[in-house]
C-alpha cells in the first residue's frame, strides 16, 4: 500500500512540475515562444525573471500541497481538485507579479503576459490530474491501496472492529488476520478471520508478511493486558491504533480520529513513511554512491593488503538484524584471521582481541574495514545512519541483547546504518554492561522518534571528525 500510494503521489507531483516548469520556460524564453500567445516579453530576460518564475513555480507546488492535492484519498477524485487546482495556481500567479516587482525590474511583466502563464499553469494541471485520476481510480479499485491491518483481540470489541473493516471491502481494508492477546485459550476464529496466534506471534508475522496498521480492541478494564499490548504494538514499524472504549471514557474526554469509520486514538506513528521516506533512501543512495566512487581505489588496496598478509578471503559476512527483525547479510573487510573469525556475533571483540591482525587492527581503529557495507545501503538492506546493526547472537554477559532490554525491537523500525546517534555520542566499542546496553538503544530510539535530514547530516558531520580519534574502535 505504501509503495503504491508513494508513487501514484511522486507521478502526480511531476506532472505538476512538468506543467510548472514548462509554462515558466516560456515566460523567460526567447520572444518567439510567446509570439502566438502574448505580446512580446521585454528585453533584458535574465537572473532576474528566472528568479521570479522559479519562486512562482516552488510557490505553486507548495501551494497545491497546503490545499491537499497531493493527498492520497484525492488523487482519483478530479471534481475535488478543480477549485483547489485554480486557487493554487492563482497564489502562484500573484507570488510571480510580487516577486517581480521586488526585484525591481525595468518595466515588468504586463499583466496580460502573467494572465497567459495562469492559464498554462491552470488548465496544463487540470488536463494532467484528470488522466492520472482515472489511472490511479484503477489502481484503488485492484486494491493496490488498500491497508493491510491486523487486530489485537478476540472479544467483543475485536468482532465489532472486524465487521467495520470487512465492511470497506478488500480494495480499501485487507484484514491479515487477529491476534489474541495472550490470556486463557483463543478461538480458531473470530468473525471469519483466522487467530494466527498469540500477541508475541505478531513480531514474527510482521517480518514474513506486510502489515500497515494495528488495532488494539481490548478493553479498557482489562488494564495490563491493554498496556503490555500497546506497548508491544509500539516496538513495532506500524501505526498503532487503540479502539477507545464507549463504557469507560467519557464522551468528548479524548481526542480521537477515524480509521475505517470508527472512532481510534493514534497511538504510534510508523517512522520514515510517505515523502521521509523518499528522501530518507534518496539521501543514502547519493551518499553511498559518491562514497563507493570515492574510496574505491582505497578499497582495492585494502583488498589487496589483506590478500598478501594474510592470505585468505578479503570479505567477513556476518548475519545481523535489520528492518523488522529481518536477518541480513553484512559485508566487511576480513580483520580477524580466517580461523578465528565468528560469523554469529556471539563472542564480542575486546581491545587487544588476539584474533585480530595486525591490518586488521589498524582497519578496524579508523572503521575501515565497514566500507563494504556501503552495498548493503545500495541493496537497500542498511542505511548510512542509522541504529547500529547487532549480530543475531549478540549479548550484554550471557543474556541476549533482546532479552535484557523490553524497547530492544522497537529500533528495527527503520534500516540499521553504518554511524549512529549513540556512535557519535561516545557509545562505541564493547557492550559489557546492562546500563551500557540501555543507554545506547536509548539513542538508538531518540533518533528514530527525532529524524531529519538535518539531525542525519550532523551525525555524518561529526562521524568524520571523530573517525581518526574514537579510542573505543578497536
Amino acid at each position: 500500500m505504501r509503495s503504491a500510494g508513494l508513487a501514484a503521489q511522486a507521478l502526480v507531483l511531476a506532472g505538476d512540475l512538468i506543467v510548472l516548469s514548462l509554462a515558466s520556460a516560456a515566460l523567460v524564453g526567447p520572444k518567439v515562444a510567446w509570439s502566438t500567445v502574448a505580446p512580446p516579453a521585454p528585453p533584458g530576460a535574465g537572473a532576474g525573471e528566472a528568479a521570479a518564475v522559479a519562486a512562482a513555480a516552488m510557490a505553486g507546488l507548495y501551494a497545491f500541497k497546503l490545499l491537499g492535492l497531493y493527498r492520497l484519498e484525492r488523487l482519483d477524485r478530479f471534481a475535488d481538485q478543480i477549485v483547489a487546482l485554480l486557487l493554487g495556481s492563482g497564489v502562484a500567479a500573484v507570488l510571480l507579479l510580487a516577486v517581480d516587482r521586488w526585484l525591481a525590474r525595468s518595466g515588468g511583466w504586463p499583466g496580460d503576459r502573467v494572465a497567459v502563464w495562469f492559464v498554462m499553469v491552470a488548465l496544463g494541471t487540470l488536463l494532467v490530474r484528470r488522466m492520472w485520476a482515472q489511472e490511479i481510480a484503477g489502481w484503488r479499485r485492484a486494491g493496490r491501496f488498500a491497508r493491510r491491518v491486523a487486530v489485537v483481540g478476540t472479544g467483543e470489541a475485536g468482532g465489532g472492529v472486524l465487521d467495520r473493516l470487512a465492511a470497506r471491502g478488500p480494495a480499501a481494508i485487507q484484514i491479515v488476520g487477529v491476534f489474541a492477546d495472550g490470556t486463557g485459550t483463543p478461538p480458531a476464529a473470530v468473525r471469519g478471520q483466522p487467530v494466527l496466534g498469540s500477541l508475541d506471534e505478531l513480531p514474527r508475522h510482521l517480518r514474513e508478511h506486510s502489515v500497515d496498521d494495528v488495532i488494539v480492541a481490548l478493553p479498557w478494564a482489562s488494564g495490563p493486558d491493554l498496556r503490555a499490548a500497546i506497548e508491544a504494538a509500539c516496538r513495532l514499524p506500524v501505526d498503532v491504533w487503540l479502539l477507545p472504549d464507549p463504557r469507560d471514557v467519557p464522551s468528548g474526554a479524548v481526542a480521537t480520529l477515524r480509521f475505517a469509520g470508527l472512532p481510534m486514538l493514534h497511538v504510534a506513528r510508523r517512522p520514515l513513511v510517505g515523502w521521509n521516506a523518499v528522501t530518507k533512501r534518496a539521501e543514502d543512495l547519493l551518499l553511498a554512491g559518491g562514497l563507493l566512487l570515492l574510496t574505491a581505489p582505497l578499497m582495492a588496496l585494502i583488498a589487496l593488503a589483506i590478500v598478501v598478509t594474510d592470505r585468505g578471503p578479503v570479505f567477513f559476512k556476518q548475519e545481523r538484524f535489520g528492518f523488522k527483525n529481518r536477518v541480513i547479510r553484512v559485508w566487511k573487510f576480513r580483520t580477524m584471521y580466517a580461523d578465528r573469525s565468528d560469523p554469529s556475533g556471539g563472542l564480542r571483540t575486546v581491545r587487544g582481541d588476539p584474533r585480530v591482525t595486525p591490518l586488521g587492527r589498524w582497519l578496524r581503529r579508523f572503521s575501515l574495514d565497514e566500507l563494504p557495507q556501503l552495498f548493503n545501503v545500495l541493496r537497500g538492506e542498511m542505511s548510512v545512519v542509522g541504529p547500529r546493526a547487532h549480530a543475531v547472537a549478540m549479548r550484554v554477559g550471557h543474556v541476549p541483547y533482546d532479552q535484557l532490554i523490553a524497547e530492544y525491537a522497537a529500533r528495527h523500525r527503520v534500516l540499521p546504518g553504518m554511524t549512529g546517534w549513540a556512535q557519535v555520542n561516545g557509545l562505541r566499542g564493547e557492550i559489557d554492561t546492562p546500563e551500557k546496553a540501555r543507554r545506547r538503544v536509548e539513542y538508538d530510539l531518540a533518533y528514530i522518534d527525532n529524524w531529519s535530514m538535518l539531525l542525519d547530516l550532523n551525525i555524518i558531520a561529526r562521524t568524520a571528525m571523530i573517525i581518526f580519534k574514537d579510542e573505543n574502535a578497536y
